[in-house]
């Protein structure tokens, strides 16, 4: 089992202080969450609602949000061996040379290092805001990943499809190491998606119980696609709660040796912690997380 860690919504300073951190304590991974903007009135519902939160726990306007691409090329000047994933991208508000762009870069800043989250997006209002169509973005996210495969594999590109034409055109550098897709959604559609086009998947706030059909699902959707592989499995693992307190202490409490065994059982590789509810915790409680875990130092590997 690898643990990651969500770093989202901490300033900065506190980011690279984390990250820093998470990888002398040996966390594999930190993870960003991404949104272009947030809108003040949302009326679309958050997916992933827990029984005991407001959506508003989950997500709200003030929710600070960098760039990831910035962010991780940063990081990855201050670190050696961690990992950067988007947890995840909304894609279809991008375009998709940019986009691809902004991946390659990152790959030649930080090779194999880094992990894009692919999602298709929840917001409704803040596709309007961007001036994208709600309804048509899973159709834009497929033809947004055949261009950027196409970028980054052939000499010579070019498309054509309901949405985007690219005429023949080079774009180089090419990518040092092939860029890593880790779909998120738990939808019979995003499921599919993730099984045909990805090298893993990231469930959010799942239950181990809840965990294991999911897996067992796309590794049949892998088969029946003649994939010999079986996905990456991470699991965003919310553990706070309203009476988690504001040093984090009951969020700890629940990150027990037990937990993680079944979310093994279940199919887990991965668990994408956030171990403190104020960032201000933030590296005391990684570092117990990390005892807890027993994790072993990365100079000790």
């Amino acid at each position: 089992m690898r643990f990651g860690l969500f770093l989202t919504p901490l300033r900065m300073e506190q980011m690279r202080e984390v990250t820093v951190e998470a990888e002398r304590a040996g966390f594999d991974s930190v993870w960003l969450g991404e949104h272009l903007v947030a809108p003040v009135d949302i009326a679309s519902d958050y997916p992933y609602q827990q029984p005991w939160a407001t959506r508003e726990t989950h997500f709200h306007a003030g929710i600070p949000l960098f760039d990831p691409y910035a962010v991780f090329g940063h990081l990855a000047a201050l670190t050696k061996t961690i990992r950067f994933g988007i947890g995840v991208s909304v894609v279809p508000l991008h375009d998709p040379f940019r986009l691809a762009r902004s991946i390659v870069t990152l790959d030649h800043i930080a090779p194999a290092r880094f992990m894009l989250g692919v999602g298709t997006g929840w917001i409704r209002e803040e596709f309007a805001i961007v001036g994208r169509e709600f309804q048509a973005r899973g159709a834009r996210l497929d033809e947004m990943l055949d261009v950027m495969e196409r970028l980054w594999r052939d000499d010579v590109a070019s498309y054509e499809g309901a949405v985007f034409r690219l005429p023949p055109a080079r774009f180089e550098p090419k990518p040092v190491s092939v860029p890593q897709l880790v779909f998120g959604g738990h939808s019979t559609v995003a499921l599919r998606r993730a099984a045909a086009r990805g090298t893993g998947w990231l469930g959010v706030d799942l239950a181990p119980e809840a965990l294991g059909p999911v897996v067992e699902r796309l590794r049949t959707l892998r088969r029946e696609q003649g994939i010999p592989s079986d996905l990456e499995i991470s699991v965003l693992v919310g553990l706070a709660e309203p009476n988690s307190g504001p040093d984090g202490t009951g969020v700890l409490d629940r990150l027990t040796g037990e937990l993680v065994e079944r979310y093994a059982e279940a199919g887990a590789d991965r668990l994408v912690i956030r171990p403190w509810t104020r960032g201000s915790f933030a590296v005391r409680n990684l570092l117990r997380a990390a005892e807890v875990l027993a994790l072993r130092p990365a100079d000790q590997i």
